[in-house]
């Protein structure tokens, strides 16, 4: 696989990102009964993955949850905000819980791979930090209403294509691009990392357990290495004998070599590793 790696002190403008802040005394546990993971167990300045789901345990939403000494930060795809708003607030009844979308502000990465751990919080300039899951190096999330914050001068600019090529040869998807709400979070292979099974009830987790305990699912999300001449764009699907084998998701843009790497969703009894999967309009692989 091509490397991608990221410059060791270096940033990046990305599309404005769905940020939302949760405040008030009871977010902690008003979030917890609303996702797949425990945020009660977070301790400040640390974050985790999560799924929102549906009453049918489907997915509404996935990204990650930061907990700051006042509120916590929930960041995910673009243009998710509104849903998840919508979706959250009509649950809060008493509770003292209110939502402050932040997702019209700047967004940036930052990576420093060689240098002390940005500080996680809202600093003084009113920048909110928190850290990205998207990579195993130290890189954060920089949210700002400046277009030029103080955080990114002195670095090395990186491209949008280069963060999502590495974003994807990491396994970590898009919300509304390699999945949507006709999934369940079992079929995103973010398990371990997203869902708690012992936290206790949530909106959702009947079914969810269900099919941990007793089931299984008919999609897996997982990376395909193909040769250039396979047809590999998002939103489209690749077939066997006419029937749909893949769904394809996020997409490496072409870097010159002979294979793109891709995240899609293909049928649980091709998705293991190294298998190669004949489709009408090309040979792909697992990886």
């Amino acid at each position: 696989m091509p490397s991608h790696a990221l410059p060791d002190h270096g940033y990046c403008q990305m599309p404005p990102q769905t940020v939302i802040r949760i405040c008030g005394a009871d977010r902690v546990t008003f979030l917890h009964n609303f996702c797949t993971n425990d945020i009660k167990q977070l301790a400040n300045f640390d974050s985790c993955e999560l799924f929102i789901t549906t009453v049918q345990g489907r997915c509404l939403g996935y990204g990650t949850v930061t907990a700051l000494e006042d509120s916590l930060v929930l960041a995910t795809a673009p243009d998710q905000n509104a849903t998840i708003i919508e979706h959250l607030s009509k649950y809060v009844i008493t509770e003292d819980v209110s939502f402050v979308d932040l997702s019209a502000h700047n967004a940036f990465l930052l990576t420093s791979a060689d240098d002390a751990p940005i500080k996680i919080d809202q600093h003084d300039n009113g920048n909110i930090i928190i850290d990205c899951h998207w990579f195993e190096s130290n890189v954060v999330w920089v949210f700002s209403d400046d277009d030029q914050p103080s955080e990114i001068l002195g670095r090395e600019s990186f491209s949008i294509d280069q963060a999502h090529a590495l974003r994807i040869e990491n396994r970590i998807p898009v919300y509304g691009l390699d999945f949507c709400i006709d999934n369940f979070p079992h079929e995103i292979q973010r398990t371990d990392q997203a869902i708690n099974f012992n936290k206790g009830c949530y909106l959702g987790q009947e079914p969810i357990a269900r099919i941990d305990a007793m089931g299984h699912v008919n999609w897996m999300l997982v990376l395909i290495e193909a040769p250039k001449e396979v047809p590999l764009a998002p939103n489209t699907s690749l077939t066997a004998n006419d029937k749909i084998v893949a769904k394809i998701g996020s997409v490496q843009t072409d870097n010159g070599g002979s294979h793109r790497y891709a995240l899609a969703l293909v049928r649980r009894q091709l998705a293991d590793a190294s298998l190669e999967i004949q489709t009408d309009q090309g040979t792909i692989k697992v990886t």
